[in-house]
This record gives C-alpha cells, structure tokens and sequence, in this order.
C-alpha cells in the first residue's frame, strides 16, 4: 500500500510540477512574442491556433502594450470560455442551441 501512495504521490508532484513549468514557458513566449514584436516594428500579433488564440491574458497585453491582437476581444474570449454565459449570448443574438 505505501508503494502505491508513493507512486500516486510522485505522479501528483510530478503532474503539478509540469503544469508550473508549462506556465512558465507560457508567460516566457509572451515576453518573448512582445520582445520581437517591439524590436521588429511590429504592429499587429497573431497567436495562431491553439493557447494563445484562447488566452484573455495575453489578448489584454496586447492591448495594454498597443500592439493589436489578431482575434476576437479579451471580453469575447472571456465570454464564449464560459459555457452558461456563451449560451446566453447565442440565445439573445437568436441562435439554434441545444438547451441543456
């Protein structure tokens, strides 16, 4: 029994410890995006798919650092990431949703 929680208990670490790293790597590219964005003249980030596209944060440094964000406002990324709030949203601009 101990071995088993000893396994559960270095898995737990280990997953929580790649999550802490994955965040950090997340906050390093954006510095890193903004660095090449203001040393290249860059007006305008495109986050392409995937974390970034999805990210509220990074949507609203871009607007606080005057660079223009490719996407959808911080508040329709905020907004649609909410289910019950997204539904709302649909329902009043008379979308078909699937109640639920």
């Amino acid at each position: 029994m101990f071995l088993l929680l000893n396994s559960v208990r270095t898995y737990t670490s280990r997953v929580i410890w790649l999550y802490y790293l994955f965040g950090v790597l997340i906050h390093a590219w954006k510095i890193v995006f903004f660095k090449v964005a203001k040393h290249s003249g860059a007006q305008a980030i495109h986050p392409g798919y995937g974390f970034l596209s999805e990210n509220v944060e990074f949507a609203e440094l871009c607007l606080n650092e005057n660079v223009i964000f490719v996407g959808p406002p911080s508040s329709a990324i905020r907004d649609m990431g909410i289910k019950s709030t997204s539904k709302k949203i649909m329902a009043a601009a008379s979308v078909p949703i699937i109640q639920g």
